[in-house]
């Protein structure tokens, strides 16, 4: 039930709009959604879109709330607890942790996050990556010396293995906390990949790590994921999916032959990949 708003239907789902504040009755908290009743989140903390003045009990008091389908949260809570099961199943395995704090982060969880970033930090510190999501995590959780500090050094990390794309996101994230980005290094940029020379397209550039060079000589499987990855993927990242998904096939028990298992197979090749 909604009190002191009016619903309105849209084409993205329903939609709620209040001139002051409002009370929701007949609410649950789910991480940092509420939920009605209907099944259909009245806020969420992560969006910005509402401020949220209190909370008694199940009621809540807003201002300005926009309703999503309830799926969006399910979805979310369905990963974050995959990923925990990876991380517990295997404290080492880098990419799940990774994963874990990702999909915190998608939820507005931000100070849930550090400790799987600084997890993934540990078992890989060269993960570019991970020190821009843990940056932006402390960040966001108020915590921003400590979010400087490692953006300087994810900055730093990136730039001496060539991974352009992160270490130019971090550098913008120092630059909106106020502080001065280090210096990019002089160094030559790093050699081609392998086979990069033998049909390798000088113009390319891999979305995940930032390199030129280097692409797929051909598309892995067949598809639009198959396509996607053959055009934004470059053979030094595409190999470390084919290890770490052998891990996972492993971990998760997947038969892919199970529809349903592939798909949960290609929800982790598209995390590891960043192609969300």
């Amino acid at each position: 039930m909604v009190v002191g708003g009016q619903e309105q239907a849209s084409s993205r789902g329903r939609r709620a709009v209040f001139d002051g504040p409002t009370v929701f009755a007949s609410c649950a908290w789910v991480g940092r959604f509420i939920v009605g009743a209907a099944g259909w989140v009245v806020a969420n903390h992560a969006t910005g879109c509402f401020v949220l003045n209190q909370t008694i009990g199940r009621y809540c008091a807003c201002r300005v709330v926009l309703h999503l389908p309830a799926r969006v949260v399910v979805n979310i809570m369905d990963r974050i607890a995959q990923f925990k099961n990876m991380t517990e199943a295997d404290p080492h395995n880098e990419m799940g942790h990774f994963s874990l704090g990702k999909a915190y982060i998608d939820s507005g969880q931000f100070a849930e996050a550090v400790a799987p970033l600084r997890r993934t930090l540990e078992l890989n510190p060269t993960y570019s990556k991970a020190y821009q999501l843990l940056g932006e995590a402390l960040a966001k959780s108020g915590d921003v010396r400590a979010a400087i500090e490692t953006l300087t050094n994810g900055f730093n990390v990136a730039d001496q293995r060539g991974d352009r794309m992160p270490r130019d996101a971090m550098a913008q994230l120092i630059r909106e906390l106020g502080a001065k980005p280090p210096e990019p290094s002089r160094v030559a940029p790093p050699a081609p990949q392998p086979q990069a020379a033998a049909g390798g397209d000088a113009d390319f550039v891999c979305s995940r790590c930032g390199r030129s060079g280097g692409n797929l000589p051909e598309r892995p499987f067949k598809g639009e994921l198959g396509e996607r990855i053959k055009e934004q993927i470059c053979q030094l990242c595409w190999r470390e999916w084919i290890s770490m998904g052998t891990k996972v096939i492993n971990e998760l028990g997947l038969q892919l032959s199970d529809p349903r298992a592939q798909r949960v197979y290609d929800e982790q090749m598209m995390e590891f990949l960043q192609l969300r």
